[in-house]
Formats: C-alpha cells, structure tokens, sequence
C-alpha cells in the first residue's frame, strides 16, 4: 500500500517516500511530545530506568501479588484478528494456549511488580496513521496516531491492572467511565446520547463541551500523577497552547506541591514503583517510545 500524497510545512508535497516519511514522524512526534532517539540511546536511558527505582530489599505478602490464574486470564481475553506488534506474536496465539503463554510469562510479570523491571521490547510498538474521515488526506493534522503493541506486553499490563483496579476505582470520581472494569469504551457515548434526548424531550436546551488536551496529558498530567519530572519549559507550553489565565500557573504550582494521585489513593511505594514501569503510565512509553525508536536506523510508520 503506496503512502498518500503529503504536504510538509511550508505547503508543498513531499517529493520522496523518505520525506514523506520523515514528515510523518515529525508530527507524530510533535503531537505527542516525543523526541527523536537511536536504538542505542534508547536502550541506555532504559538501563538508566531501572537501576534508577531499584530496591534490592523489600518484604511483601505473596498473596498481593498477581496470580498465575491472572495472567491467564489476560491471555483468555487476547482478542483474534487484531494487528500484531513488532514480534509478529498474533493474538490468536495467546488466546488458543493461555496456560502455556502464561507459564512461559509469569516471571516477568513478577519481576515488573517486585523490582520495576520491564523487558523494553514490551515498549512502545509500531506507529500507524489513520485518517479522522474529514479533513484534506494531504495534511497530517487529518490523521491520528494508532501504536500497535505486543500482545504479550498488553497482557502482562492488564494482568497486572486487574490487581490494582480496586485502588483505581475508589479513587476515581464518579462521573468518570474510563478504565473501569466491565466498561465497555463506547458507554460514555450512550450516556450523552441519552442526556440529549432527555433533555430534547423536556424541551431543555444542552451543550456538549469537547476538550482536545493533545500532547498535555503525556507532558504533564501523567509525570504529575507518577511523580515524574516535569520542565517549566513543558508547563509553559501547555498553558500557551491551552490559552489558559495566568491564575492556572499558580493553581498548578499548588497542585505539584501535593503529593501525587498513587499516593492519595493509598497504594504503597512498591505498587506505585510497577506502576511507573507499565506501558500506559510512564513517560518514556506509550506513545513517546513510538517516536523515540523512529531513530535514523529504526524508522518505523
């Protein structure tokens, strides 16, 4: 399947697939607060991870850790026909023999609860372009991004969530419907639906307010949430872009003085260190790492 015509930033189109290419990357990159990076230096900085958030001694109850049975289960949930990731594992695979993926696996989900530990190829994933269905097919800004990610990887993750989820769900407000269990993804758009027609029926009149956050939540919001560094360059550029007032920096301010949302939600350090290391919430994955492996020599769209 042939690239589609591309036009770069000053307007005209890429003459090559290479620049095509390289334009596809600067975007993505741009949109999701990624920063360009070799294989070798992603590697390194990975190392630098690990040895950052490590504790050789710890005491903790075997009985507050996922079960192999958990990560079956995952395994059993591997949905048949989707795209694989880059170890070309298909999904069918992890949900014809779940008993046999989960022995050959169970290690390292220990390892990521225990020591923080996580393989880097369950780490980002293949990056792909998908159109929004408007806008001109020339232009970036009418595509998103889709990372396609190791099934293995995803089903450590979820294995691993399964056992946090209680923590999560106490936590959350209650208006909120993502990341609930048993909450199908399309159920907050029924329920708008039908606040609109309740409020068509009574002759009320309602507003739906759409807030695009873009790069900010994986610049800000998430190293907010696990405790992670956060530049004044980013948080000067989240409030310009937001076109926020200049009271929100102070109330932001107050806010990163606070401790982070994993703490108030009661979960002790070791939870909160495995927790870093999963692919949704750190920094340096999902989808940064997308960009970040889109190196010279690993350029992948």
């Amino acid at each position: 399947m042939t690239l589609p015509m591309l036009e770069t930033d000053n307007g005209s189109l890429c003459q090559t697939p290479e620049e095509a290419m390289q334009q596809w990357i600067q975007f993505f990159a741009d949109m999701e607060g990624g920063t360009r990076q070799s294989t070798e230096r992603l590697r390194e900085d990975w190392i630098t991870a690990l040895s950052t958030d490590d504790q050789p001694q710890f005491a903790v109850s075997a009985t507050s850790l996922p079960t192999l049975v958990d990560l079956e289960l995952a395994y059993r949930k591997v949905a048949c026909g989707k795209a694989t990731g880059p170890d070309r594992i298909p999904g069918e695979l992890c949900h014809a023999a779940p008993a046999a993926c989960a022995r050959a696996t169970f290690a390292s989900l220990w390892k990521l609860v225990l020591f923080g530990h996580k393989a880097l190829c369950y780490k980002g994933g293949l990056l792909f372009q998908a159109y929004k269905g408007k806008g001109q097919t020339t232009r970036c800004s009418s595509y998103r991004s889709l990372l396609i990610s190791n099934h293995i990887g995803k089903s450590i993750h979820h294995a691993m969530r399964c056992t946090q989820a209680s923590i999560f769900e106490k936590f959350m407000q209650a208006q909120q419907l993502g990341g609930r269990r048993a909450m199908p993804v399309s159920y907050g758009v029924h329920l708008v639906r039908a606040f609109q027609r309740q409020a068509r029926h009574y002759g009320k009149s309602c507003a739906l307010i759409i807030l695009d956050l873009k790069e900010a939540f994986y610049r800000i919001f998430r190293p907010l949430c696990m405790e992670g560094e956060v530049t004044d360059q980013s948080i000067a550029l989240l409030m310009h872009r937001l076109q926020m007032p200049k009271d929100a920096l102070k109330v932001l301010r107050g806010i990163m003085k606070e401790p982070c949302a994993l703490q108030q939600a009661g979960m002790g350090w070791l939870q909160r260190r495995s927790l870093k290391h999963q692919s949704s919430a750190l920094t340096d994955t999902f989808p940064d790492a997308a960009t970040k492996r889109c190196g010279p020599n690993d350029a992948r769209i």
